[in-house]
């Protein structure tokens, strides 16, 4: 019986789940493997001492270069165009203006302390040089619990075989007040 590779990845996934299917997609080539994702810069401290380097742009690779230049002793001038460092990596918090052409800008008017990350939306956990950095810098991190009330679990073996909501509380190890628990196992 012949059989396509998005079947065979499924058959996979179901057999043994998300991590036997990304090994699966990893040994098939169709994903990165975290080992030769990133490599080490081999420079002596101070190697760049006295001298300049013009980096363009303050997205991630930007920032990036610049601060492991500047460990070397590079002095180091970002250009950006945008009127702030990060590229796609953006948190509004209040008071920050959304500008998009043709549109009317916005301003976020979120409480002290909220904010929303309006790109990307998490870092995944084969990224080890973006985690390894947010280590070094002290970056505080969260686990991105990814439940919503679209979400459904379906077994078989389980509730007839019928598509059900574990509540949110399952997942977060929390709480919840009972019109929350309502609202999260409704149907």
């Amino acid at each position: 019986m012949a059989m396509t590779r998005r079947e065979f990845l499924m058959r996979t996934g179901a057999a043994g789940g998300y991590s036997a299917a990304f090994l699966m997609m990893q040994s098939m080539g169709l994903m990165p493997i975290t080992a030769s994702a990133s490599s080490v810069v081999n420079a002596a401290p101070g190697s760049g001492k006295g001298l300049r380097v013009v980096i363009l742009g303050a997205g991630i690779a930007g920032l990036v270069s610049a601060y492991e230049l500047g460990k070397l002793g590079y002095e180091c001038t970002i250009l950006e165009a945008r009127e702030r460092p990060g590229g796609r990596n953006w948190t509004a918090r209040n008071g920050t203006k959304i500008v998009l052409n043709g549109f009317d800008t916005q301003t976020c008017t979120f409480d002290e302390g909220n904010y929303q990350n309006l790109g990307p939306g998490r870092i995944p956990s084969i990224h080890g040089t973006m985690l390894h950095y947010c280590r070094e810098l002290g970056i505080e991190m969260e686990v991105e619990v990814n439940t919503t009330r679209s979400s459904y679990l379906q077994d078989d073996k389980v509730n007839g075989g019928k598509p059900s909501m574990m509540p949110a509380d399952t997942f977060l190890n929390c709480s919840l007040n009972a019109s929350h628990r309502a609202r999260s196992t409704k149907l």
